[in-house]
Parts: structure tokens; C-alpha cells; sequence
């Protein structure tokens, strides 16, 4: 079995690492134990996608496209957004909403929900 930094070098060199996992364990599907293994070994990608400007004009009009339905819908004070991951998304509706809405998030992977604080903080954002 390998531990947590073998298993980020891996990810990091491109091994699948739920397919790993489950040969490992000789399962055939994931179980939740390796979807959240997975996904916490991921942590930090999707805000370093947004260093490049494909992702950033892409998310630009994809989250502006959500925040016309919000508010084609109602005036929000505050939005909540579940499986927020690092917050990429969230930040984005949130420029195109107005100043005073208040934000929440919540994600099954706390180092994705670490990484959500601190890109909402460096957006200007609570």
C-alpha cells in the first residue's frame, strides 16, 4: 500500500490513481474511500488552472451565464454553493452578483476547501 506522498508523486507523473487504488484493494469500483483519496490528491488544480487565460475567459462567461439565471430568478443576499471545490466558480458568480452578497460553500475534501479560502480572499471575496 502506498502512503500519501507516494501516492501525490504518482498523481503528479499521471498514474490514475483511482485505478491504482482499486487494483490494489482488488475492487472493481471505487469505493467513497478512493474518490476522496483521489480528489484531496488533486487539491490545488483547478486554481492553477486559472493561471492560464483559456480557463479564465472560459470561466468569465461560463459564471456569468450562471449569475444572469440567479438573477433573472431573485436579488440574492446570500449563495451557497455545494461541491465548491476551490472555489473557482463560486468567485466567479460572485463578481457578476451584486457587492453585498454573502457566500458559503461546503466540499467533502477539506485540503479543496482550503484552497477555496484562499482564492476567495485573494479575489476580494469573504
Amino acid at each position: 500500500m502506498n502512503t500519501p506522498r507516494q501516492l501525490k508523486s504518482l498523481y503528479q507523473q499521471g498514474t490514475n490513481i483511482t485505478a491504482l487504488l482499486r487494483e490494489e484493494q482488488g475492487l472493481h469500483q471505487n469505493t467513497q474511500k478512493i474518490i476522496e483519496t483521489a480528489y484531496d490528491l488533486q487539491a490545488g488544480s483547478y486554481v492553477a488552472a486559472m493561471e492560464d487565460p483559456n480557463t479564465v475567459d472560459y470561466k468569465r462567461n461560463y459564471t456569468s451565464e450562471i449569475a444572469k439565471v440567479i438573477l433573472s430568478l431573485c436579488e440574492p443576499k446570500t449563495i451557497l454553493e455545494a461541491g465548491v471545490g476551490e472555489a473557482t466558480t463560486l468567485s466567479g458568480v460572485l463578481q457578476h452578483l451584486n457587492a453585498d452578497v454573502r457566500s458559503f460553500g461546503f466540499d467533502l475534501s477539506w485540503s479543496r476547501i482550503s484552497y477555496a479560502r484562499r482564492w476567495l480572499q485573494r479575489q476580494g471575496k469573504r
